[in-house]
C-alpha cells in the first residue's frame, strides 16, 4: 500500500468554493449520494465474501486506485468516483473518504445480520448478541472518530482512536467465539459471518494505523 497524507481536502479547494452556498436540499442530496456509495461498496464486498482479497477487490470495483480505500492522499483520490455526479462544485467531506466508506459499509452489513438474528430462547445466546451489538457500537464510533482525525491530519490521535476500535473488535471476536460454541440453530452461520467481517475491519484498522505511524514520523520536506 502507498503512503498517504490525509490533511483534509486539498488546499485551495475550499478557497475556490467560498461562494458555494448550499441549501438543506443540496446537502440532503449530497448525503444520499454518499449513502449510495456505501451501499455500492457493501454490495461488492458481500458479493466477494469467498474471496480472500475481498476488501481490496471491492475497492478496485469502486474505481479506487490501489491503496486509496484505506490510506491514499486525498489530493490523489478521484473524488468523482464517490459517486460521479458531474458536479465540479461538490465539496469534500469525510463521508467521501474511502476509509470511511469501506468501514461504514462493513459495519452496516454486520448490523444487518445482528438485527436479523433469530429469536432464540437461550438466555446465554441473547446475552451474547446484545454484548456483540454494544461492543460493535463502540467500535464503529471509535473508528469513525479515528477517520475524522485522519482527515484532519492528526495521525497520532487517529492511531489512538484506531487502537480503541481494535480493542473493541478483539472483544467482539471473543463474544463471537461463545456463539460459535452454541448448539442453537443459526449461531454457527451467524458467528462465521460476523467473524469474517470483524477480521476485515481489524485489517483495515491495522493497515491505516501503520501508515499513520509512518506519516507522523516522516521528516518535513523543505519547501522551495
Amino acid at each position: 500500500m502507498k503512503d498517504f497524507d490525509a490533511d483534509g481536502a486539498p488546499d485551495g479547494d475550499w478557497e475556490e468554493r467560498d461562494e458555494l452556498a448550499w441549501t438543506e436540499f443540496d446537502w440532503e442530496k449530497y448525503l444520499r449520494q454518499q449513502d449510495a456509495a456505501i451501499a455500492k461498496y457493501l454490495e461488492h464486498y458481500e458479493g466477494l465474501e469467498a474471496n480472500s482479497d475481498r476488501i481490496d477487490e471491492a475497492a478496485r470495483l469502486m474505481g479506487w486506485e490501489e491503496g486509496d480505500w484505506s490510506s491514499e492522499s486525498l489530493e490523489d483520490v478521484d473524488l468523482d468516483n464517490l459517486p460521479d455526479d458531474g458536479d465540479d462544485l461538490e465539496p469534500y467531506s469525510v463521508h467521501r473518504n474511502p476509509v470511511y466508506v469501506a468501514t461504514k459499509a462493513i459495519f452496516s452489513g454486520l448490523w444487518r445480520r445482528i438485527g436479523n438474528f433469530p429469536q432464540i430462547p437461550d438466555p446465554a445466546v441473547s446475552k451474547a448478541v446484545i454484548a456483540l451489538a454494544s461492543t460493535c457500537h463502540h467500535c464503529e464510533d471509535a473508528a469513525s472518530m479515528a477517520i475524522h482525525a485522519l482527515d484532519l491530519g492528526d495521525y497520532s490521535m487517529a492511531v489512538s482512536l484506531f487502537k480503541r476500535a481494535l480493542r473493541g473488535l478483539n472483544s467482539a471476536l471473543s463474544v463471537v467465539a461463545t456463539l460459535e460454541g452454541s448448539p442453537a440453530a443459526g449461531c454457527q452461520e451467524f458467528a462465521a459471518a460476523a467473524r469474517l467481517r470483524l477480521f476485515d475491519l481489524r485489517e483495515i484498522c491495522l493497515r491505516v494505523m501503520e501508515e499513520c505511524r509512518q506519516e507522523s514520523t516522516r521528516p518535513l520536506e523543505d519547501e522551495g
